[in-house]
């Protein structure tokens, strides 16, 4: 009978071990015997090809290779050539752990069960075998050189992942095959253990207290994510990113008092904000901004013990943090040493070495972690898992939580984890990005019309050392966003795939090998849901890969069939009645005046009357902050769609996108005159909003059979009238004056002229005044110097929706320039201007016809009225 750990005498907390039976003479590491050479193999940071026996070992671990490390990976064959080297050293390991089980069971008399090794060796034999079949199929080709598209033998990307998976779950199975989730000490006649180091070790033999095995694989972790030296960090490995964010939500209760402030960024992973929030005894405030001076301030003032946030966050705009800067300002700022900052890092996964910026006299401890079940394990999903780096001296408390908490990862779902090193995942996290910054500019030159697309470009000036794979798709128009609408958009783009021949897939989650579309949901400030995409590993399929995302794209902006004013459903409401009694009114005035401005105090409840939905008036408000640029001036933004009224049968509709010119023959002399100039196209968050379509429809019936003076080369036998809208937003700062009429006194070639005002800021109350003077007035005259006796008429737009319409060729108009209240501020002026005329003929000065085809991506079919 053997000496027991109670009977043996205590050092440093911990039972020493019977010398007489040490395990072969091994030093004791972490309260477990070391392990020899062979099982070493297991952690090393850095192998591929070269063998255990030819390394020395330092500090427990392999030398690595210098040959080895001076090559560089070229593919993604070469990183799983490198793969398999190391997992073939990792089956050595396991075989020499049970020889040395063997030997050992031998040497303390202990029985093994034949029958149970008999299934071990055979399954250990088929590995070998299927491991070798494997690596021919990964030889390179005779040339050198790697395969373009497939792998020698035949073998594509997805099957070399799905039999490296195999190969992985049947080696894991072997190296659990003997082991105990509560491994004996020691024994008479029969062995609880498989790993020698758990026989009379000073740590405790109990899985969910970490297993030598998992401490192997988070140290070989650490050295790969590179996350920094300051504040000696450690990594502790979880059961998942849950798991991970509920040790540090625990540790971080624990160190605050009742009423003490948490500070989080704007935006959080919401399961991590949720758990937070619901702390009674804790107060949660979001920072303003995603700036670190904002995080910094709003810190301060509450005086808050611990700040949460999130370098790149899982929202449609990716929003990002300067961490870099954020550490280098707190770590030299008082009252910073004594806060935690927690970061989770899983969307730029080992991109950000945070333990090195964090440095300084008032450094703040911190704590990082991210869900590990993405990136780390190079697509193969194989496992839930999570891990925390903190700083060495909070690792005690750490590690008492997952023990308590049981939130460890256990040494069966470990042996899962690929043996990944710095050299390769960032090569492929590199991959990644580079695939998905390509993806990101061919989706934003293919459907700028129909959606944002977003990725973080600026990920190099945070100093980072990629930007992820994920690009977000916002779609225009209102519904367009909905998740059973992005449903469909998602099988769209799948049935695409199809077409194309290439692999995408729907799911949640991210980093893997093969492109993966999902409905996201932020749930953030009653956001929208949006479409997500991980792009893929492989650089050859990206431009397949964006045709797909395309196709389907256009097929379900086409099909979604999104929310379009409908006059005849207001029918059966007496304020349907009331406002067509007002509008037939106005058109009273305006047949006679040929001028009139409609408030929008007044224009509101027609509108709303006539079917606008309610939360759009809200949204036209903003739809201003995101136009592009205007190619001939620098004070203003703009974008630019046309429309088509049809008097027949009674609709309007969006029509292709064609170049807009005016002419000096048509009363407007400016540099561009003649020029045909290309606009920023109208998107579906404009065209889709109800209140838009209703302004076109009051000015379609306001205007309809009003007889105007004619012009030259339109056709007024056509019941088509042709709508320009133009969305524009004109702005004054240093150096720069907005004018909103830089060509003076004009006419827009239109026959009816209506312009709408959607909102301002820091405007002085003398800009945007809108001049209607005579014919006679000299076209070109700036306003200040128009003849005062050929004003016909003043009007200020001033509030929402406030409406000036006009008969186009029967007067000429100007404003004034935008000014600013306060000159230190920008000041910006966004209005709506719609000019309608008739369809042109052969002659017109402008040398161009319309085209009167219906728009592919952005179609609309509006009733005018019953």
């Amino acid at each position: 009978m053997k000496m027991t750990p109670e009977t043996l005498p205590v050092i440093n907390g911990h039972h020493a071990p019977d010398k007489e039976h040490q395990l072969i003479n091994l030093p004791i590491v972490n309260g477990h015997h070391a392990r020899d050479k062979e099982h070493q193999l297991i952690n090393l940071p850095n192998r591929s090809v070269t063998t255990s026996e030819t390394l020395p070992v330092i500090n427990g671990h392999h030398a690595v290779d210098k040959d080895q490390m001076s090559s560089s990976l070229s593919s993604m064959h070469d990183v799983w050539r490198t793969i398999l080297s190391r997992f073939k050293q990792n089956s050595n390991a396991l075989k020499n752990r049970f020889d040395k089980y063997k030997a050992l069971c031998k040497e303390l008399g202990l029985q093994r069960d034949e029958w149970c090794e008999s299934i071990f060796l055979d399954d250990y034999e088929k590995l070998l075998k299927l491991t070798a079949t494997f690596d021919m199929a990964l030889m390179p080709s005779n040339g050198g050189g790697p395969p373009m598209n497939r792998w020698e033998r035949g073998l594509e990307v997805w099957q070399i992942e799905e039999r490296y998976r195999a190969l992985a779950q049947l080696q894991s199975t072997l190296w659990s095959f003997f082991e105990r989730a509560c491994p004996a000490y020691d024994g008479s006649k029969i062995p609880w253990f498989f790993d020698p180091s758990y026989y009379q070790s000073r740590g405790v033999n109990y899985d969910r207290f970490a297993s030598p095995d998992v401490r192997d694989h988070e140290q070989r972790l650490l050295d790969t994510l590179q996350v920094g030296s300051n504040q000696n960090p450690k990594l502790l490995l979880m059961s998942s990113g849950m798991a991970a964010f509920t040790v540090i939500q625990q540790y971080v209760v624990q160190q605050l008092r009742h009423g003490d402030v948490v500070v989080v960024s704007p935006y959080i992973y919401f399961e991590s904000f949720q758990p937070m929030r619901s702390q009674r005894f804790l107060s949660v405030v979001n920072a303003k901004g995603f700036d670190p001076e904002s995080l910094i301030e709003t810190a301060e003032r509450h005086n808050a013990r611990a700040v949460f946030l999130d370098p790149m966050s899982n929202t449609v705009g990716l929003d990002t943090i300067d961490v870099r800067r954020f550490a280098h300002l707190v770590s030299n700022r008082e009252g910073w040493a004594d806060r935690l900052v927690v970061i989770d890092g899983t969307l730029v996964s080992g991109g950000t070495p945070v333990y090195d910026w964090f440095d300084g006299p008032h450094c703040p401890k911190v704590l990082y972690y991210e869900s590990a079940h993405k990136y780390i394990q190079l697509g193969l999903d194989l496992i839930m898992c999570g891990y925390v780096v903190m700083p060495e001296i909070l690792v005690p408390a750490i590690q008492l939580i997952r023990q308590t908490t049981g939130t460890v990862l256990y040494s069966r779902n470990a042996f899962l984890l690929p043996p990944i090193d710095n050299r390769v995942f960032h090569f492929r996290m590199s991959r990644l990005t580079d695939n998905a910054e390509k993806l990101h500019r061919l989706l934003d030159v293919g459907s700028r019309t129909m959606a944002e697309v977003t990725f973080p470009h600026h990920w190099r000036e945070y100093g980072w050392r990629h930007g992820g794979n994920v690009v977000t798709v916002r779609f225009h128009g209102r519904g367009l966003n909905k998740k059973p609408y992005l449903e469909r958009c998602c099988d769209e783009i799948l049935r695409a795939a199809e077409e194309e021949g290439v692999h995408i897939v729907k799911g949640a989650s991210l980093g893997f090998s093969t492109t993966r579309i999902f409905e996201a949901d932020a749930f953030f400030e009653d956001t929208d849901p949006f479409l997500r995409i991980s792009v893929g590993v492989q650089s050859e399929h990206i431009e397949s890969v964006a045709r797909a995302l395309l196709n389907g794209m256009k097929r379900y902006c086409v099909s979604a069939m999104p929310v379009n004013l409908d006059v005849g459903q207001q029918l059966y409401d007496a304020s349907f009645y009331t406002a067509m009694t007002s509008l037939l009114e106005m058109r009273t005035r305006y047949t006679k005046d040929r001028v009139v401005f409609m408030e929008g105090g007044w224009l509101i409840p027609i509108l709303k009357a006539l079917g606008a939905q309610a939360e759009d008036f809200d949204a036209l408000q903003q739809v201003s902050d995101h136009l592009g640029n205007d190619p001939t001036v620098n004070y203003r933004t703009i974008r630019n769609g046309l429309f088509c009224f049809n008097f027949e049968n009674k609709t309007i509709r969006r029509l292709r996108k064609q170049r807009f010119t005016l002419t000096v023959e048509e009363d407007y002399k400016r540099h561009d005159s003649g020029l045909a100039r290309d606009f920023p196209e109208v998107r579906g968050d404009l065209q889709y909003n109800t209140v838009l379509q209703a302004l076109m429809v009051v000015k379609a019936f306001i205007m309809n059979k009003v007889d105007i003076k004619p012009r030259a080369h339109l056709d007024y036998s056509s019941p088509y009238s042709l709508c320009n809208v133009f969305n524009i937003r004109t702005f004054t700062e240093t150096d720069i004056l907005g004018e909103p009429t830089l060509e003076g006194v004009h006419t827009d070639g239109a026959d009816h002229t209506m312009t709408t005002f959607l909102g301002s800021t820091n405007l002085r109350p003398d800009s945007g005044v809108t001049f209607i003077h005579d014919l006679k007035e000299i076209t070109g005259t700036p306003a200040s110097e128009a003849h005062p006796g050929l004003i016909t008429h003043q009007f200020q737009h001033r509030h929402f929706l406030d409406s000036l319409l006009f008969a186009d060729n029967e007067a000429k108009h100007s404003l004034t320039s935008v000014f600013q209240e306060d000159i230190s501020q920008r000041a910006t002026r966004d209005m709506l201007l719609f000019l309608t005329r008739k369809p042109k003929l052969a002659g017109h000065s402008s040398s161009s016809f319309d085209v009167m085809e219906n728009h592919k991506t952005l179609p609309m079919n509006v009733p005018l009225w019953l």
